[in-house]
């Protein structure tokens, strides 16, 4: 039998999501720790759900994209933030900071949380910006873990022209 390992450095532990508020705060690590792995454990696995994942891109981005998003899946999710992970360097930071809470609603086996965020990837390169901002809406449920799960992801614009996510999930996604 193996013993545990350390985490790398400045990397953090994973935790179960035993609630809503935890799984946000392990979405968020995955981002500073720019862990794709754990990023994709922030959201539904059909193994022990029978949710799927669904993303709904910001209008302006769908317009522009009107295929992309289709049959969007936690697969491509991962891929997309696997690369957008290799464009930071290793000593410098990436953050996703939730800067205001629009709504939220619980009940035993689900959540919903609206809130504004500000997500950072300090990369080096020309493309994609470096900052993105806008509104994410997040439906959650307990997976047969008893694991919170993010399972429908709706993402919008709301800092005039201030790129989102769905830009990054467009720009890396295509």
């Amino acid at each position: 039998m193996r013993d545990a390992e350390e985490p790398a450095a400045g990397q953090t532990v994973w935790e179960p999501a035993r609630s809503p508020s935890q799984l946000l705060d392990n979405f968020s690590k995955s981002i500073s720790d720019q862990d794709a792995d754990k990023y994709k454990r922030c959201l539904v696995d059909t193994a022990y759900s029978d949710r799927a994942f669904r993303f709904d891109p910001d209008p302006a981005v769908q317009e522009i994209y009107p295929t992309l998003f289709e049959g969007w899946s936690t697969a491509r999710e991962e891929a997309v933030m696997r690369q957008a992970f290799q464009l930071v360097p290793d000593d410098s930071v990436s953050q996703l900071i939730f800067t205001q809470d629009v709504h939220q609603a619980l009940a035993s086996d689900s959540a919903v949380y609206i809130r504004q965020y500000r997500l950072e990837l300090h990369h080096g390169q020309e493309d994609p910006p470096t900052v993105f901002e806008g509104q994410i809406h997040l439906r959650m449920t307990e997976d047969t873990r008893g694991e919170w799960v993010i399972y429908f992801w709706n993402d919008r614009n709301v800092v005039p022209e201030q790129q989102g996510w769905s830009d990054l999930k467009a720009a890396l996604g295509g």
